[in-house]
């Protein structure tokens, strides 16, 4: 007997507002500028029309993500070479990482953060440091998992005033 096919469900969106990823070129600028390097080149496909729209099916393929990688790694290296503000410390290195990130993290997620993920980011560092050996080490690793984060790829239109401001700076550049 044969059975009859199977409905496929299909999900609503969990996302009532538009999903924008930082275009290529917009994305090596906020790199350079943020953590004082070159800008990288970033060929991924992301232009300042693609977006990624609710209802509308969108992903990151394998490829993007690994050269996304590519350059949080690439910037980590440079970000963390030795006289780079990023690992400049001249007392306990833990304090110096949290007092860096409490500096440069909501400028990298374009809005206010708060302790719970700055505390995740210090978790990062603190494996980095402990993998590596050295406080250059836990920065990379931090670094890297910022140019990584969704809070940095990609623009979320809740329109916020912060929002409104991420979305006029990012017009003028």
């Amino acid at each position: 007997s044969s059975q009859p096919p199977m409905a496929i469900e299909t999900c609503a969106p969990a996302l009532g507002f538009r999903v924008t990823r930082v275009a290529d070129r917009r994305l090596a600028n906020l790199v350079a500028s943020l953590f004082d390097v070159p800008a990288p080149a970033i060929v991924t496909g992301a232009n300042d029309v693609g977006r990624f729209v609710p209802d509308q099916a969108a992903s990151v393929t394998s490829a993007v993500a690994s050269k996304l990688q590519d350059v949080a790694e690439a910037t980590a290296a440079l970000a963390t070479q030795a006289g780079r503000p990023a690992i400049a410390c001249s007392g306990d290195e833990a304090h110096c990482a949290r007092a860096y990130f409490e500096k440069t993290v909501p400028r990298v997620f374009r809005r206010p953060t708060d302790a719970a993920e700055l505390d995740a980011l210090l978790a990062v560092y603190t494996s980095g440091r402990e993998i590596h050996g050295s406080h250059a080490g836990g920065m990379g690793l931090a670094i890297a998992a910022l140019v990584q984060s969704p809070s940095f790829l990609y623009h979320l239109d809740h329109d916020t005033p912060h929002e409104r401001a991420t979305r006029i700076s990012l017009f003028l550049r």
